[in-house]
């Protein structure tokens, strides 16, 4: 094979490879601007964005690419971050982190150009092309999940104070009537002065003997999803209160499977009490109102037997 040969067949191998690489960018470039994740990419020195895909375009309330990549870095981030470090401080250090490491992922408060914060995650991608780097940056907006978060935790916070302040024994057992949460009223109920008293108490430890059975009985209907509510009796070594009346609920977890059991017991002692009381009255009137019966019959049959006296006499008189 001659040198002429070999020229055109190299020749030949490079245009190939040339339209290779023309193919493969422009399908990556195809997929950068088709991307519903809002991506862009950052250069040294400046570290400035340098282009944006269309999703990121929208993101930041810009009205083209141009007017995205011309904007001063400050401006898509607002002075200091959530923990009050200042954000050029912390977009260095997550750069650094990138370059060296290939790639950074983390959280961070984006500003749009209209001036409106966002939270966001982002992922920054190192990108080597022969001996140029830069980065690609993936961002998300998570406004909706850290807003539904924070809900979560005050609606958790708000539970747990209104759980706290409950007259009512509030407990949450795992499937083998462990305590998980006790709250003060229950420890105070049953006298469990520290952690260990409440890993060590068993709630059937503090029934009677003729009510454990129904204890255990709608413990093993809530665990198949079935609520339960029953009066059970307390001993006087286990708990300061007499008689309880508890609900057995059941807790699903997100899989749809049953992962606690939600158990309440609410004091009936003086209910009782006044009840027993009420029916000891009763008892008393019942008594009092046969006594009362008996003795106005017992004045009736009196006054019968004076009449039939009295006619008798009469007739006599008359005779």
């Amino acid at each position: 094979m001659g040198n002429n040969q070999i020229e055109k067949i190299g020749h030949a191998t490079q245009a190939d490879t040339n339209s290779d690489l023309r193919e493969s960018e422009i399908r990556l470039r195809q997929l950068f601007l088709s991307s519903k994740d809002a991506l862009m990419t950052l250069e040294p020195p400046t570290w400035q964005f340098t282009s944006g895909n269309p999703s990121a375009l929208s993101m930041f309330g810009a009205n083209n690419e141009l007017d995205f990549t011309s904007a001063e870095p400050w401006r898509l981030s607002p002075e200091k971050q959530p923990d009050g470090r200042l954000s050029s401080d912390k977009a260095k250090e997550a750069i650094e982190i990138a370059m060296r490491d290939g790639s950074n992922f983390f959280e961070w408060t984006h500003r749009r150009l209209t001036g409106e914060d966002f939270f966001a995650t982002v992922l920054l991608t190192k990108v080597q092309i022969k001996e140029y780097a830069f980065l690609q940056a993936t961002v998300r907006d998570i406004s909706q999940q850290k807003k539904i978060e924070n809900q979560l935790r005050e609606n958790e916070e708000k539970y747990r104070l209104l759980t706290e302040m409950s007259p009512d024994c509030i407990k949450l057992l795992d499937l083998e009537g462990n305590i998980l949460y006790i709250n003060k009223a229950g420890v105070t109920e049953h006298s469990l002065g520290n952690e260990k008293d409440k890993k060590d108490f068993k709630l059937t430890d503090s029934i009677i003997e003729n009510d454990k059975s129904k204890f255990i009985d709608a413990f093993e209907q809530a665990k198949k999803g079935i609520i339960s509510v029953l009066e059970i009796q307390h001993t006087k070594e286990g708990s300061n209160r007499e008689t309880c009346l508890e609900t057995f609920q059941p807790i699903t977890g997100s899989d749809g499977i049953i992962s606690s059991i939600f158990v309440v017991g609410k004091d009936l002692t003086s209910i009782k009490h006044s009840s027993d009381e009420l029916q000891n009255k009763v008892n008393e009137l019942e008594k009092m109102n046969t006594f009362m019966m008996g003795r106005e019959l017992r004045i009736i049959e009196l006054k019968n037997e004076i009449k039939k006296l009295s006619e008798t006499n009469i007739q006599k008189q008359v005779s």
